[in-house]
């Protein structure tokens, strides 16, 4: 992974958290609207964070077909930390989602817009796209270097699309991956390098 594809990585993930915070900040301060979060402000940020995010899903997709040798542990740690660094924003994603709903299921005549509610799952599915297209890339290039079977890696890469075991799922890919390499540190009884 180019020092570049990190950096936008790590700006998506920057500009996430700070349009999750303006909005948060802009419903937690509805009773005073002079001091509201300005409009402008909240929409050139969350037009930042989403160019960046379809930006990062296009890398992460175009490096999955690549090909180039890369240092698989490296790119499967920096990916596993931005998963583990992304898991506040889907919890307050979830939490949001869930008192909006909870809000529309109250309040009478708004009940047909839960029909929209699915709508909703659409951004945090993005969201997750933004690592586990990465995370797939590094599955495929483990794969190419043999250091994971196809039928290991094949399910890894079908957990990257799933809320939650994304992230377990790519935990364990980064041990075996390490195990694989024989990396230093392996626990006692692991083979390393072929070798018991």
């Amino acid at each position: 992974m180019k020092t570049a594809d990190r950096i936008l990585l790590i700006l998506c993930t920057v500009f996430l958290y700070l349009a999750q915070g303006l909005v948060l900040l802009r419903i937690a301060r509805t009773d005073a609207p002079r001091s509201g979060v300005p409009d402008g402000l909240l929409s050139a940020v969350a037009l930042a964070a989403a160019a960046l995010v379809v930006t990062c899903i296009a890398l992460g997709f175009v490096r999955c077909g690549a090909g180039r040798p890369t240092a698989v542990i490296g790119e499967a740690l920096f990916v596993l930390v931005l998963k583990l660094a992304l898991i506040p924003f889907f919890v307050l994603s979830f939490l949001m989602g869930a008192g909006v709903i909870m809000a529309l299921m109250v309040v009478p005549g708004l009940q047909l817009l839960l029909l929209f509610a699915p709508l909703a799952a659409v951004i945090p599915f993005l969201v997750l796209l933004v690592t586990s297209s990465h995370a797939a890339a590094v599955l495929a290039e483990a794969r190419r270097q043999q250091l994971l079977p196809a039928a290991e890696t094949a399910v890894l890469t079908a957990l990257q699309f799933l809320f939650v075991a994304d992230v377990v799922a790519f935990a364990v890919c980064y041990r075996r991956l390490r195990l694989a390499a024989g990396a230093p540190n392996a626990p006692d009884g692991c083979a390393q390098n072929g070798s018991a």
